[in-house]
């Protein structure tokens, strides 16, 4: 028993010295990071920036293009599903943009909205709240 205690108190030792030598190693790295950092001149990084910034202008419709195909690619093999039984609640303290994205999310899932609380108490403010948020939703369509 003795014997396997003290395999496991080496054992354990060996991680606490690899942790050490990790954290000497990221160390290590930061400080050649910021030597080397350091040792660039102005103009050279001045001039990489202008290099990249035209380059990326110069292959923006190329950008443009391939994002638009990633991201139709992924809306067509992407059918939404609906959530069975799913509520979202919600509560007018909320960000209105907030309402509006988490609204728009429960309309992909087809999960029910409910408003949870009113707006100071009061139903009469809470109603007015709704329809101008619903007017500023049917203005975005």
């Amino acid at each position: 028993m003795a014997h396997y205690i003290k395999i496991i108190i080496l054992f354990l030792t060996g991680i606490g010295g690899c942790f050490a030598n990790t954290n000497d190693e990221l160390r290590h790295y930061q400080e050649e990071g910021a030597h080397q950092v350091s040792t660039i001149s102005n103009k050279t990084i001045e001039t990489l920036k202008r290099t990249s910034s035209r380059n990326q202008s110069e292959h923006q419709l190329l950008i443009d293009t391939l994002m638009q195909r990633s991201t139709d690619g992924l809306q067509s093999n992407q059918k939404p599903q609906g959530a069975e039984g799913a509520i979202l609640f919600v509560s007018f303290s909320m960000p209105d943009s907030l309402l509006f994205a988490l609204s728009d999310e429960a309309a992909r899932f087809h999960i029910p909205v409910v408003i949870n609380g009113l707006v100071d108490g009061d139903f009469k403010q809470t109603i007015e709240t709704f329809k101008r948020l619903n007017s500023e939703a049917k203005s975005s369509i």
